[in-house]
């Protein structure tokens, strides 16, 4: 295992590179405090680090409950770990994103076969990928997510977030936007440093 900090006056972070390929993250400020994980990897020079969860594929678990009825589909509201309910969420339909409401505010019931599939925004650009509903299924969709709200909201997703490494130093890298450098790599001026633990 290795271990990377970045220090700053009132802030940092570090990286922790484990021999089974996987990786934690984790950044603070004086207000916040921001985690990651997922899978490493390394190409000559350059790491990459792809988190667990992302932007537009926040896993959830679906169950389902058969209801009294035995011609209606509900969604019931998401929930996180702890039971918490995202009220706001809104649930969108058969892989198009203009068949929807929003869970805390609408409640209706469809007809079987009407919904063949579910995706979920979360908010804070943050959405799951679709899931297909079994067949002519009546009843309750049940959906969880394995994080609780408070987590989901101060993570931070990486999505083959790159950086070079030289020696016992880790530079973040980033995309350079300014005119005529669109495309172009540019290193970081703060490092990461490998240090015991």
């Amino acid at each position: 295992m290795s271990y990377y900090q970045l220090s700053l006056e009132y802030a940092g972070s570090s990286i922790v590179l484990k021999k089974s390929s996987r990786f934690t993250f984790e950044s603070w400020d004086c207000v916040s405090r921001r985690r990651s994980g997922g899978t490493w990897s390394r190409v000559k020079d350059t790491l990459f680090l792809h988190s667990d969860l992302q932007v537009n594929d926040v896993q959830i678990r679906l169950s389902f409950k058969k209801g009294p009825s035995h011609d209606s589909l509900r969604i019931a509201m998401l929930k996180d770990v702890s039971g918490r309910e995202l009220v706001y969420s809104k649930v969108m339909f058969n892989y198009d994103s203009a068949f929807s409401y929003i869970m805390g505010v609408d409640d209706r019931a469809f007809a079987p076969r009407e919904i063949r599939s579910i995706k979920f925004d979360l908010g804070n650009d943050t959405r799951t990928r679709w899931y297909s509903l079994p067949e002519g299924f009546t009843g309750v969709v049940l959906s969880y997510l394995d994080i609780t709200v408070e987590e989901l909201d101060n993570y931070c997703f990486m999505d083959r977030q790159r950086f070079i490494m030289k020696g016992k130093k880790i530079y973040p890298i980033a995309e350079n936007v300014s005119a005529g450098n669109t495309g172009r790599m540019i290193r970081s001026k703060h490092f990461y440093s490998k240090v015991k633990r």
